[in-house]
Formats: structure tokens, sequence, C-alpha cells
């Protein structure tokens, strides 16, 4: 337990470090880096983890976090039809920050088992915002020829997804790395933890009035109050019908489902200020709050 609590003292102090390096930062090399963690680190994060799943079960925490981001998308969309912010409101609702920091949280407070889980549900919540992101991408085509391969290339086949796949291939094949490549995989796993937080931190500011943005307010409800709700519907669902999760991993499952707004919301809406100001703003918001849940079940861990 005193691992865990230092590992997560740790992720916080990285993620203050991140925020004060911000103002240091050229904001290229801001963007540079965070096309390197998407390109290249998150995959191998993606491959590392892939690798250890070996209970087909595990699978269905996909399915789950694809249901639970199409049912919170859903129904703000239904709630706010009509409104021309309804389906902003919905994306900031629902995209999660799952791979930059539910998959280094997941793993301090699961260990192995949290990586695993962490990864599918990213898996979930990616292939469903991708078709999101294909939306606002088609509409900014505005017709033009000649927009399907980027489209497919950038859109439908972000790099994690491949790389996903084919470490569960290898681990279904029975591959099992040996003990200098598993060393290798260990180290670059915490580098690019390191990176990712520190830029998760860089990527934060508070700024201007925003508990008067309306918007706001309803993403963080739906975010930290709905999403989470939704999520635990379809647990109980699970357990009275199907019974395809242990109960054992309920907590970590859980735990995905509070992660805060995706900072990809940002890169989203680009070409309106005034909504990405907002995403930026419940991104803030949402991460400070997601650190607080995480010290209280830390603290609910340990009583």
């Amino acid at each position: 337990m005193l691992e865990i609590v230092l590992n997560l003292l740790a992720f916080y102090l990285i993620l203050v470090l991140g925020a004060y390096l911000r103002r240091y930062l050229n904001p290229g090399l801001q963007k540079q880096s965070g096309v390197f963690l998407v390109r290249y680190a998150l995959p191998m994060v993606f491959f590392i983890s892939a690798l250890r799943i070996h209970d087909h079960g595990l699978l269905s925490v996909s399915l789950l976090s694809f249901l639970s981001s199409l049912l919170v998308f859903g129904s703000i969309a239904v709630l706010r039809r009509g409104d021309p912010d309804g389906i902003a409101l919905g994306t900031m609702s629902s995209w999660s920050n799952n791979a930059f920091l539910g998959i280094p949280l997941a793993s301090i407070l699961f260990g192995s088992r949290g990586t695993e889980i962490a990864s599918l549900w990213a898996s979930g919540s990616i292939t469903f915002f991708s078709l999101v992101s294909a939306i606002f991408f088609t509409e900014r085509s505005n017709g033009q020829r000649g927009w399907l391969r980027p489209f497919l290339r950038k859109i439908i086949f972000p790099p994690y997804i491949p790389a996903f796949l084919a470490g569960f291939a290898l681990s279904q094949f029975g591959f099992v790395p040996s003990p200098v490549l598993s060393s290798v995989l260990w180290f670059a796993s915490q580098a690019i933890f390191v990176l990712s937080v520190l830029y998760v931190g860089s990527c934060l500011k508070l700024q201007g009035d925003i508990f008067r943005s309306k918007l706001i307010l309803h993403a963080l409800l739906f975010k930290h109050a709905l999403f989470p709700v939704l999520a635990g519907f379809l647990l109980l669902l699970d357990a009275a019908v199907l019974g395809a999760f242990s109960e054992a991993d309920y907590p970590a499952i859980l735990f995905m489902s509070v992660m805060p707004v995706a900072i990809n919301v940002v890169i989203l809406f680009q070409g309106r200020a005034e909504l990405q100001s907002q995403a930026a703003f419940s991104v803030t918001v949402s991460t400070l709050i997601t650190i607080l849940m995480s010290v209280a079940f830390l603290a609910y861990k340990v009583a």
C-alpha cells in the first residue's frame, strides 16, 4: 500500500511540474510532444499491455466502454436536440482521458490487471469517438474530393488500435517476452508514463470566469455523474444477467468511468475558438475532480 501512495504522489508531482513548465514551453514543441505521444509512445503502451491479456472475458470491457460512451453521448444528443452546442456537450461529457491519464493511474492503483482493463476500456471509447471525429472531419471537408484516404488513415485507424490488436494477437499465440525484453518494455512504459503525465500537466490552464459557462458545468456534471452511473448500471445488469465480468474487476472498471474530459476534445474543436476555450477549461477542472476522486478511492482502499 505504501508503494501505491508513493506512486500516486509521484504522479501528482509530475502533473504539477508539467503545469509549471507550460509557461516555458514553445507552443510548437508542446504540439510536437503530443504528436509523438499519440503516434509512437501510446501505441507502445497499448502493445505492451495487450501482450499481458490472456483472459478473454476481459474483452467485454471494450464493449462496456463503447456502450457507456454511446449512452452518454446519445442521451445528451436527445436531451439537447436542436441545440447547436449539443454535439459539443455530448463530446465533452463522454470522451474521457483514458490513455494519457487512465492507463497510468489504473496501473498505479490496480497493478498489471488495472493496466489491461484500462487499455481495453480505452480501446472501446477510442473506437466510438473515431466515429464522432469522423462527423467533424466530414463537416470540415465541405464535400471536397480526395478526403477519403486521410479520413481512413487519421480517423478510423489511429495508431494505437493496430498496436493493441498486434499485441493481443501475439498474446493469444502464446508469445512471452524474454526477461531482457520484458525489462526493456518495462523501462519504456515508465518513460512514457512520465512523458504523458508531463504533457497532460502542460495542457492544463485556468483563466477567465469558468463557472459562468453552463456548457462547462453541464459537461462536468454529465462526465462525473451521468457517465459513472450509466457504467455502474451496465455492470449491475451484467451481474444480474450475463456474468461477463469478475466482481474483483468492478472497482477498476468504475474507476475508468470517472476519467476526466479528454485533451483530444480541445483538438477536435479547432476552428471554433469559444468552444475550444471552454473545452480546455473543462479538461482542467475535470482533471482536478478526477485527482480528488482517485485520492478518495485510495483512502477507501486503505480503510
